[in-house]
């Protein structure tokens, strides 16, 4: 086992000290000793929960105030769509911060490659034979579309770092490749 435990994630403090290093959301840990390399892939996370809800609340007093006016001029019809929007608006930010605290882990072990997905613990696992697990880089079906990275052994393939740019994406291929490699 490569050591999948509760807190998967990197909390806020070192995204943000990690994202001030490098643009990547690739963080890789590598032991020495045992061979054993770890990497763990979050999206950018460009603004924290509060700082959504600072903005969310601007944008309502904002709306709401003008809305307000209208409704005094005898336009109550605007109060009501004023409403919506920032209902919808809410829902957006709301779907848009949980998202952007997915996270993968990818253990490659001696004998084993583990991969994890979920938010704040593994939801989700997977587990290859480092010794016929091959990963692989496919390239987009579409113009415009992303490419997939795979690990994939025995018919079984999972999809990792699907968050990431191309760029990042083939980051992160080579350094699975030369972490597979040792």
């Amino acid at each position: 086992m490569c050591g999948l435990v509760r807190g998967v994630c990197i909390p806020l403090s070192q995204r943000r000290q990690a994202h001030n290093r490098s643009l990547t959301m690739i963080v890789e840990e590598t032991e020495q000793r045992t061979h054993q390399s770890r990497f763990i892939i979050q999206p950018n996370l460009s603004l924290s929960w509060r700082g959504n809800l600072v903005f969310f609340l601007i944008i309502c007093s904002i709306s709401f105030g003008i809305a307000g006016i209208f409704t005094a001029m005898g336009y109550w019809i605007v109060f009501p769509f004023a409403g919506l929007e920032m209902v919808v608006l809410g829902a957006a930010l709301y779907i848009c911060s949980t998202r952007a605290h997915w996270c993968e882990m990818v253990c490659i072990g001696t004998d084993t490659v583990e991969v994890a997905a979920g938010r704040h613990r593994p939801e989700r696992r997977w587990t290859f034979n480092r010794h016929w697990a091959r990963i692989v880089l496919n390239p987009p079906r579409f113009r415009g579309h992303p490419s997939r990275l795979l690990i994939r052994s025995h018919g079984k393939e999972v999809e990792v770092g699907s968050c990431l740019s191309d760029e990042e994406r083939e980051q992160l291929a080579r350094a699975l490749d030369r972490a597979m490699a040792h």
